[in-house]
């Protein structure tokens, strides 16, 4: 067999001096496994030389069989000292750092694939977190330009908004230009109003002050197709039948100026409808700049001392004439007062009423539309509460007295501007007398 220089290293001339082992160690049962284990394993690692002490050690401390007391556990087997460690020596001779060597932690796999899971997961949410980066930078400058649009928009708007409301002002002072006055459908409607006021005030202040039975007796001659309606209420009348039957010959005769076919004044009212006519028929447009026109001349060429003006207070003074006298048969007081005092309190307020409906007359014929006193046929035409109000509150009949017509502004869809009053028949059990 061949001797190994392991072998030749531990002849039993070999002294402890050699072998670097204290007294202490040699006494020391410790395995040099123990003594590899218990020291800092942050040490330098030994010299990587051979040193041939793993046999004597081993021999040395591997205790004697059955030398020990049979309490005592047996002892683990001696681990072999690493040919390339070197035990704990007491001298303070220092190991060369040239040979010494790091080394690494040993990680469990376990813990590396878990770490290599947070390293993807890290690194899948920073790209999602620049994606949403860059979609924000995508956003902002689309709501920057957005704004910007928007702005412009609103400016454009702005813009035009002016000019479309210039466009209006001008279009209206171009409508008002062929009216014959500076009247509208809101003013028409307010001249109206004031109109059927002062009516009322007029009828209140003769019912007042006159005969009940005389008015009644003379009111039941005024309408031929009316006499029996009105005995069916009563003689004498109540007084406030006797003021509605006031109101409706007033405004009766008053209506007539605010037709519009007819010109007060205009001497040549005949040929006006021959041609009016002709123009509803081949061009109803012209037919209303005609209106226009003639109701123009009418009122700009009313001047002192013009045939016009001359026309004007004729057609005035014809139905002034055939308001008052009907007034004073029925109310006799009212010419007897106004002979005794020489100021003609009632025979003004008539001529207020003709000159009021006669220039309401012309500016309904000014406008572009169509306004006038719509036709209501009395105890034959239904009640329609759209354009009619019933004088004591009914909602259905059939007309039995128009007090005041309405007047409606004919355009794609008639409308009123001021509604009518009426009277419907009721059942004479429930009839308010």
């Amino acid at each position: 067999m061949d001797h190994h220089p392991v072998d030749e290293a531990l002849t039993p001339s070999t002294s402890l001096d050699e072998l670097h082992i204290s007294p202490q160690q040699q006494c020391d049962p410790t395995t040099p496994a123990d003594l590899n284990s218990s020291s800092d394993p942050q040490s330098p690692a030994p010299s990587p030389t051979p040193t041939p002490l793993q046999p004597q050690a081993q021999a040395q401390t591997q205790p004697q069989p059955h030398s020990q007391s049979q309490s005592q556990p047996q002892p683990q087997p001696p681990t072999p000292l690493n040919v390339s460690q070197q035990p704990t020596s007491t001298d303070s001779t220092p190991t060369p750092t040239s040979l010494v060597q790091d080394t690494p932690s040993p990680v469990a796999p376990a813990d590396t694939l878990q770490v290599l899971q947070l390293k993807a997961q890290l690194a899948q949410q920073q790209k999602v977190l620049m994606e949403i980066n860059m979609e924000k930078e995508r956003y902002l400058l689309d709501t920057q330009r957005l704004n910007e649009m928007i702005f412009k928009v609103k400016e454009k708007t702005l813009q035009r908004q002016e000019e479309r409301k210039q466009l209006e002002i001008n279009y209206d002072k171009h409508l008002r230009s062929l009216r014959a006055t500076n009247d509208d459908t809101e003013t028409i409607k307010l001249r109206l109003q004031q109109l059927k006021q002062n009516i009322d005030e007029l009828a209140t202040d003769l019912v007042t002050h006159g005969d009940h039975a005389q008015a009644t007796r003379a009111l039941r001659t005024f309408w031929l197709n009316l006499h029996k309606s009105i005995e069916r209420m009563g003689d004498p009348l109540p007084p406030q039948r006797i003021k509605m039957l006031t109101e409706k010959f007033i405004m009766d005769v008053l209506v007539q100026n605010m037709n519009l076919t007819r010109f007060p004044g205009l001497s040549v009212s005949r040929h006006y409808d021959a041609m009016l006519e002709f123009f509803e028929i081949h061009d109803p447009s012209s037919s209303i700049r005609l209106r226009q026109e003639l109701t123009m001349v009418m009122i700009s060429k009313n001047q002192p001392n013009t045939d016009i003006h001359q026309a004007l207070h004729m057609a005035t003074l014809s139905n002034w004439k055939f308001l008052y006298s009907g007034l004073t048969e029925a109310y006799p007081f009212v010419y007897k007062q106004d002979k005794s005092d020489g100021k003609m309190y009632y025979g003004s307020k008539v001529r207020t009423l003709v000159e009021q409906a006669m220039f309401l007359g012309f500016a309904m014929k000014g406008q572009e539309l169509d306004i006038t006193a719509a036709e209501t046929q009395e105890q034959s035409q239904s009640f329609d509460p759209e354009f009619m109000v019933d004088e004591d509150g009914q909602t259905a009949g059939v007309v039995e007295f128009c007090i005041c017509p309405p007047f409606v502004v004919y355009a794609d869809h008639p409308r009123p501007i001021e509604k009518g009053r009426v009277l419907c028949f009721t059942p004479p059990s429930t009839a308010v007398i």
